[in-house]
């Protein structure tokens, strides 16, 4: 409902008893004032929902009224601050739970794929490696034998060390404890060392490389996915062989990774953590 001026005193009108434009403007304004809350700003004062809104305060004010009034919005007593209410978190849940995040994620693949000319998969940490969601095949003669539900070590592969570098300094000692570092191929990581070093790199440009470490004959760079808290709950990537991949390419190829990786988040009503300032040079070999 918005509210008129009836006799020097504002009541609430019903939507029905609105016209469809002035109906359509208000559920506008609504929305702008619940997307004013980020995992970043979880609480804020009507200033800054007015600022973030981009609405008059009096108009901002008038909305979270009524969004309280249904039970979207709550107010802090104490700090008189606004914030999103469980309700909204309930609905969050269900709208969640309806979502295939292999079906969300096969146009950005598609894409992907055409762009780079590669095969890309999805994937995700598993307790015993890196499982492959989804696979996008090249068009190309020769391909790499991968297909949905293969397993691989998480330490050799761009999805893995995605996964990995997402992880807490405890969760990650905890998965270092629980598994060998395996060398798949001379370039792989053996100790707990190099992997570190190389996950503190993950961690700075945004997305993971793999050249020659999980198969002498191929590359990959993957990029992160996250979810509506900001966790990181899967990986894009693209692979093929490391002749057709270049090192050269690789901030290249990263760059379309990072950006199908990001459409697949918001797809999902993720918030992507910063971006980083620059991608760095790839690695020579």
């Amino acid at each position: 409902m918005t509210p008129v001026t009836r006799n020097k005193h504002t009541i609430p009108v019903p939507l029905n008893e609105i016209s469809s434009g002035d109906r359509s403007a208000v559920v506008s304004k609504a929305a702008a004032v619940l997307f004013a809350f980020t995992s970043d700003h979880p609480e804020l004062p009507l200033r800054d929902v007015a600022k973030r809104a981009g609405l008059p305060p009096s108009t901002t004010r008038r909305l979270l009224v009524q969004l309280a009034e249904v039970g979207l919005i709550s107010q802090q007593p104490a700090t008189q601050r606004y914030r999103l209410s469980l309700q909204l978190a309930r609905l969050g849940a269900v709208a969640l739970s309806a979502f295939d995040i292999v079906e969300l994620a096969r146009p950005a693949m598609a894409d992907l794929r055409d762009k780079v000319g590669e095969a890309s998969i999805l994937g995700r940490l598993s307790g015993s490696g890196v499982v492959y969601l989804a696979v996008t095949d090249a068009a190309t003669p020769i391909r790499i034998a991968i297909q949905a539900g293969d397993i691989r070590p998480a330490h050799g592969s761009s999805i893995g060390k995605v996964m990995l570098a997402a992880m807490t300094s405890s969760e990650l000692d905890a998965w270092l404890a629980a598994h060998e570092l395996t060398p798949v191929t001379p370039n792989a990581h053996t100790t707990e060392d190099s992997l570190q070093l190389d996950l503190a790199d993950v961690r700075r440009r945004g997305y993971a490389l793999n050249y020659r470490e999980s198969s002498l004959e191929f590359a990959s760079v993957a990029a992160p996915i996250y979810d509506h808290t900001g966790t990181v709950v899967a990986a894009l990537s693209i692979v093929g062989p490391a002749y057709r991949i270049h090192p050269e390419q690789l901030t290249e190829v990263a760059s379309d990774v990072i950006a199908a990786a990001s459409r697949v988040t918001d797809a999902l009503g993720g918030e992507r953590v910063a971006a980083p300032t620059h991608l760095p040079q790839p690695p020579t070999t």
